[in-house]
């Protein structure tokens, strides 16, 4: 929501606003190799003291692999009165006042596939984490969608193996 304060409160130089599945990566490969990075979409950086940010260009979610969830210690998160999350979708249509998502996720809906969905359920259950949170905007919106979702889960037979909220 507010990239600038927050990197200079933690006096950093480079930061990604939106989605930062293909940012980040792109973001290290050029640090690594010394070239130029300000041309990267969602990009926030630091330039003689005063911060800039590349609008970011929200990317369809269809062709994002599937996350190994191996960064985080998912069991231990679980064991210490965490859960699991997973995301259906990015964004969200209503205008409500009250409601950071549309800035920060997009205004519009862009959905996941719901098997690659149950694909990620499937890989955190295999890591022992059975309570899952859906990180939706508005998991029922739009409403095909979030039925999509469901029957994944129930196909698998993940229904009786895992509690989710949403």
């Amino acid at each position: 929501m507010m990239p600038e304060p927050i990197l200079a409160y933690l006096e950093v130089d480079w930061g990604i606003r939106g989605d930062g599945e293909w940012a980040l990566p792109a973001l290290v490969k050029k640090l690594a190799t010394g070239e130029a990075c300000f041309n990267i979409p969602g990009l926030v950086f630091r330039r003689d003291g005063v911060y800039h940010g590349n609008p970011p260009e929200p990317s369809e979610l269809l062709d994002l692999p599937l996350a190994r969830r191996e960064a985080a210690d998912n069991p231990r998160y679980l064991r210490e009165g965490g859960m699991g999350g997973v995301e259906t979708k990015r964004g969200c249509e209503q205008r409500c006042i009250y409601c950071a998502d549309p800035l920060a996720k997009g205004r519009r809906y862009r959905v996941r596939p719901p098997s690659i969905v149950a694909d990620e359920i499937e890989v955190l259950l295999g890591q022992g984490v059975d309570h899952l949170h859906v990180c939706d905007s508005e998991f029922n919106l739009p409403y095909q969608h979030a039925v999509a979702v469901c029957e994944a889960i129930i196909e698998r037979g993940l229904g009786e193996r895992v509690a989710w909220y949403a």
